[in-house]
């Protein structure tokens, strides 16, 4: 794996010879560091009212990523192994939509509440509420990512369809 070294890595994707596995480290690294830039860069300086307690959220948040990742990847190691980062990107962007509307609809009815001073907003204005919020919405967007891959490898392939590890066998 190129941590500095860009020109590597550009020739290695020119010339085909990352693996499907090399590929998925890539995508593990590149949403932890997005997931922890976004993360700290909400607590400084220190917006919340607990920067510990933000910070459990992130790395609970990582965790999970990471373990979504990995499950995806092994559907999607089962269906046929190839295209595991363009299917993930393909089919997550629908995915985060509906979670984006989703989060939306809840802070709407947040500040409508919280106006109207509704008591259980003391409940739901805390850490834990936060915590396992952001920790459902995670879940939920893997959830639905597997069950998406899953969809996938019921599908039949279409007739005279050869998967791009199959293109370079020579038919007679």
């Amino acid at each position: 794996m190129y941590i500095w070294n860009i020109n590597s890595l550009v020739k290695d994707i020119k010339h085909r010879t990352l693996t499907e596995d090399e590929k998925v480290k890539y995508y593990i690294a590149y949403s932890i560091l997005i997931m922890f830039a976004f993360g700290v860069g909400a607590i400084l300086p220190y917006q919340t009212s607990n920067p510990k307690s933000h910070m459990l959220v992130i790395v609970a948040n990582m965790a999970i990523t990471v373990a979504g990742i990995i499950i995806c990847n092994y559907k999607n190691k089962q269906i046929d192994g190839i295209d595991f980062i363009e299917r993930s990107v393909l089919i997550g962007l629908p995915l985060l939509i509906r979670i984006a509307v989703f989060i939306f609809i809840f802070n709407i009815a947040f500040v409508y509440f919280s106006k109207n001073n509704y008591s259980f907003m003391v409940y739901i204005d805390n850490g834990i509420f936060e915590f396992f919020f952001s920790v459902l919405l995670v879940s939920l967007y893997f959830g639905l990512m597997y069950d998406a891959f899953n969809k996938l490898s019921q599908i039949k392939e279409p007739v005279g369809y050869f998967p791009k590890k199959d293109m370079d066998i020579e038919i007679d």
